[in-house]
């Protein structure tokens, strides 16, 4: 993924975090968690509210404490506007 330098992040999201899990899938970072919630405008309470989980499960993704699953970075992904990796 490009740069998102003009959106006021200074960092990208790696492709493969952006990949089917059957091609080689990866966890992505907790920087890549924050940039795609802040593609998708969800804080925090947003994000647990809209998935159904903790916040406290959120709050683990983002600390890197936890993996995230690949069904929730997916819907994530989605609402980010970065695509439907899925597919």
């Amino acid at each position: 993924m490009d740069n998102k330098a003009a959106y006021g992040f200074n960092t990208t999201i790696r492709p493969s975090t952006l990949t089917r899990h059957a091609n080689g899938w990866e966890h992505p970072s907790p920087t890549e968690i924050k940039i795609a919630m802040q593609f998708a405008g969800w804080r925090s309470v947003d994000f647990h509210k809209s998935v159904g989980v903790f916040d406290r499960t959120v709050r683990r993704w983002t600390s890197g404490e936890k993996p995230m699953p690949y069904a929730t970075w997916c819907v994530l992904c989605s609402e980010a506007g970065l695509g439907e990796i899925w597919k």
